[in-house]
This record gives C-alpha cells, sequence and structure tokens, in this order.
C-alpha cells in the first residue's frame, strides 16, 4: 500500500492520504506475483475466450494471479518481456525493444544480444568538446508534467526533442528544472506556484537554448508514458536555466534540498554503488556506443554521507583552452549509503549552489542530498584516451571502470545520518 501510495505522489497524481480517489490520466507500471489460477466460474459457451461476470469490461481472461502474494511498483519502466507484448499489434516491435532484442551490430565480434541504451558517437564527442557540467543544447521544448510535491522530487518534467543532433537510443529528453513546488517564477519561496504551469503551457512548442547536468540514467528507459516523461536515459538534471525568444528562466538558485524529500533507501543506495556495473561496445552501422548495465538495484534521488574528500581530488570545472570557471566542481570522495559499507564515489556539485561552495572550501564530512548517475566523463575516459586523435571504437564488451558519480544538491534535512568514520 505504501509503495502505491507513493508511486502516485511521484507521478503527481495525488496523495490518497488526503483524498478519496484519483482518476490516473497515466497508468503506473507494477510487477504482480500469485497463484495461476483457471476461474472456470466465468467460462461462457458464447464467448469461451473472454468468459463473463468479471465485473468490469476491462477484464476478458478466464485466467486469473488469485490469490496476490506480492505487487511491486516498478520505477524503472515496464520490463521488456511484457513491452513485447504490447509495443506493437502486429508482433514487430522494431527498435523500441532494442535493448533486449537478439539483433546486435553488423559486424561486431562481441555478443551484442542485449543492451541497455545506446549513445552515439556525435553526442559523446560534443559533451567532450563543451568540456562543462552544464552544457547547454537547443531544444524544442514538449509537454510537461504537474508540479510534484516536495515529497517525490519538487520538479516538473518537461519532454523535449534535441535539435540539430541526436542522442541515441531510446531518443526521448526530459528536462528536469529544480524545486518548482517550493519556489514561484518570481524566484521567491512560496505555497502558490501553479504560475509555473502557464509558464510551461507558454513555451511549449518553441525553440530554446536549456542547460544543466546531462543525467545519462536508465531510471525511464522503458515504460514511458504521457506527454512529459517518454522513454529516456538523457535528461537536464536538474535544469539551470531556460531560454526562449528572450525569455531566460534561471534555476541556478533553485539547487537546494527542501525538509521532506525523499531519497531511495539506504540499502538499495548501498546496492547501488557497490555493485552496478557498465559495459560498453561500439555499433559502426549506427557510429553509436552501445552500454549495458548488471549489478546492484538503482534508484533516482539517494542520501549519501561523506566520511572524507580525498586529497587533491577537489577540482573546478575549467574550459580547457580559457580556463574559465564554468559548471562547478568535482572530487573524489569515500561515501556510505547505509553506515555500514564505504565506497569511493566522484561528487559533482553545481556552480551557484551553496553546496558548491561547501566544496570549494573545506569539504568537512557531510550528508548529501542528490541524484545517483552514470557519469559521462567515465564513459570519454575509457573510449578517447587523452592526445588520442581517434575514439576507440571496441567490438567487444568493454568495461568501464567506476560508471557512477552523484550530483548533490545540498546537505541533507536529515539529521538521523551521519557520516561514515
Amino acid at each position: 500500500r505504501n509503495a502505491i501510495l507513493q508511486a502516485l505522489l511521484d507521478q503527481g497524481a495525488g496523495d490518497l492520504t488526503r483524498k478519496k480517489s484519483i482518476k490516473l490520466n497515466e497508468s503506473i507500471p507494477v510487477e504482480v506475483t500469485g497463484l495461476a489460477f483457471f476461474d472456470a466460474f466465468h467460462f461462457s459457451a458464447a464467448n469461451p475466450k473472454r468468459g463473463h461476470g468479471h465485473g468490469s469490461a476491462s477484464v476478458g481472461v478466464l485466467w486469473e494471479l488469485h490469490p496476490v502474494t506480492k505487487l511491486t511498483v516498478l520505477t524503472g519502466g515496464t520490463p521488456p518481456q511484457i513491452r513485447a507484448l504490447v509495443a506493437d499489434s502486429s508482433g514487430s516491435p522494431g527498435e523500441a525493444l532494442l535493448p533486449h532484442s537478439d539483433q546486435g551490430p553488423a559486424g561486431s565480434t562481441g555478443d551484442a544480444s542485449h543492451f541497455s541504451f545506446a549513445v552515439s558517437a556525435a553526442f559523446l564527442k560534443s559533451l567532450e568538446s563543451a568540456d562543462t557540467i552544464l552544457p547547454t543544447f537547443d531544444v524544442r521544448l514538449g509537454g510537461h508534467s504537474k508540479i510534484h510535491p516536495v515529497e517525490s522530487d519538487c520538479e516538473m518534467h518537461v519532454a523535449a526533442a534535441l535539435q540539430g543532433q541526436l542522442f541515441g537510443f531510446p531518443t526521448g529528453v526530459v528536462i528536469e528544472p529544480p524545486n518548482l513546488c517550493m519556489i514561484d517564477p518570481n524566484g521567491d519561496e512560496s505555497d502558490e506556484v501553479d504560475a509555473w504551469l502557464a509558464v510551461f503551457d507558454g513555451l511549449q512548442g518553441k525553440n530554446c537554448k536549456a542547460s544543466g547536468f546531462p543525467r545519462i540514467f536508465t531510471e525511464h528507459v522503458t515504460g514511458g508514458s504521457g506527454a512529459s516523461n517518454p522513454d529516456h536515459v538523457f535528461e537536464l538534471h536538474p535544469a539551470v536555466s531556460v531560454s526562449c525568444d528572450g525569455e531566460k528562466h534561471d534555476f541556478t538558485s533553485f539547487v537546494k534540498i527542501f525538509p521532506g524529500m525523499r531519497a531511495i533507501s539506504p540499502k538499495t543506495a548501498a546496492s547501488c554503488i557497490a555493485n552496478r556495473k557498465l559495459d560498453v561496445m561500439y555499433d559502426k552501422n549506427k557510429d553509436r556506443y552501445l552500454f549495458r548495465e548488471n549489478g546492484g538495484t538503482c534508484g533516482n534521488f539517494a542520501e549519501l554521507a561523506i566520511g572524507s574528500v580525498i586529497d587533491g581530488t577537489i577540482r573546478p570545472v575549467k574550459d580547457a583552452t580559457t580556463k574559465a570557471f564554468q559548471g562547478g566542481h568535482s572530487a573524489i570522495a569515500r561515501v556510505s549509503a547505509d553506515g555500514e559499507t564505504t565506497s569511493t564515489l566522484k561528487i559533482y556539485t553545481l556552480e551557484g549552489s551553496e553546496i558548491d561552495r561547501w566544496l570549494a572550501g573545506a569539504a568537512n564530512p557531510i550528508v548529501l542530498h542528490g541524484l545517483i548517475t552514470y557519469d559521462y566523463f567515465s564513459f570519454i575516459k575509457v573510449l578517447h584516451h587523452p592526445g588520442d586523435q581517434e575514439w576507440n571504437k571496441p567490438e567487444t564488451w568493454t568495461e568501464v571502470p567506476f560508471p557512477l558519480a552523484f550530483v548533490s544538491f545540498g546537505e541533507s534535512a536529515n539529521q538521523a545520518a551521519t557520516p561514515p568514520e
């Protein structure tokens, strides 16, 4: 029950602890476990496959899961084997199922029968040349979600289409301005924030420049629903600015933490950091890199206790040519998600945020709240060695060392959490 209530909150559908019913505009994928029971009571000679007396026009089968023993909300989207049944009524799901298809890249010697997502070579090269953790992209803005409550992520999801370049697969892009549920369009903390809905209504369909952290993660690689949440692994999350036809909205100062914001469980976060692995392989037919993930259970926002920042690893992000400061800082830290296990992880903080000033200074032990992400700098480190003109094009699966990073929004409001010794 609690999982369902939280899933409704996360989707911005409403709070069932405060109202009797909710009408969903978007379905929530769930995994159901139970006894496979053929209920012959509903058999009908006139309609032997569908049966009768189910109590709902939406039910048309004699097999049931009855009783149900477990119900799990699928935060990572619909499983591929289920998606295959509904993706295309012709029985040919096409590229929407490539992450789990049996079609590997022609000409490769590795086993590419499964991959989790793909990034075009041109897109990775553009990230490298941008040389910042807050690049700017030309996008056309699409539909947007409701404003999610603070106990979810306090954000709004805005679909976008890249202009002049392609990301890879899946093709969806989502822009996520932070803390719109607590800060109004004037930049003031407020309980009246619905004006953001009209703002993004007015921006829909416009060509804009959007800046933010290029988060690549598989939380929504399948199971996307609605105009604001297509299948995607690429997000500008957090987005720090959106500019359209001279109208600019700057969210730099919005990057912070408010009490009540949710995070995945310490056990889940610890599992993700310790066990998630990522491999890469080149697809020469489409000039893109395939990525295959395995291990660990991951999620979205998490809390990490920073025991220590490794000496000499705090670095400002600077333009490689001008050496001008742009974007924020990075560091390598010893962290603990569960208070028991400790791991080494890269930390990013964003320019203009209070937590960026913390990292640039003493970086004393602290508990951070932020996003788990794949670190695209780790991708580049494997695929393009410094000084090499050509990019590596591995024909077999090649490990991406230290694939994860953590984008901090600020100090955790959870005073119970403590940094490790």
